[in-house]
């Protein structure tokens, strides 16, 4: 986007339009990517403080079982698998 933007601004066409809308034709897809990380790393470190379950943590806890389902969805599920991809490298659902 931000690519068709500079090339219609500064191109033969001398048009600004998309350029001056890209931050807000953006902001969706950066919002979704936020979710995403913030989804991501609450699952990675969930019960985990300075990288050590906490002592009223049971071992293999919630946190564990967590994650495992998670990964076990992760192999087994090929659209998950799919949109884990694509959330994890940026790619825009469009």
């Amino acid at each position: 986007e931000l690519g068709h933007g500079l090339i219609e601004r500064f191109g033969p066409k001398q048009d600004g339009t998309r350029l001056s809308a890209y931050s807000q034709t953006r902001l969706p897809h950066i919002w979704l990517t936020q979710a995403f990380s913030n989804w991501f790393l609450h699952l990675i470190f969930t019960c985990l403080q300075d990288g050590q379950e906490p002592p009223a943590a049971m071992p293999g806890g919630f946190g564990n079982g967590l994650r495992y389902g998670w990964i076990t969805a992760l192999q087994n599920d090929p659209l998950f698998a799919r949109w884990f991809a694509h959330a994890y490298a940026g790619v825009d659902p469009d």
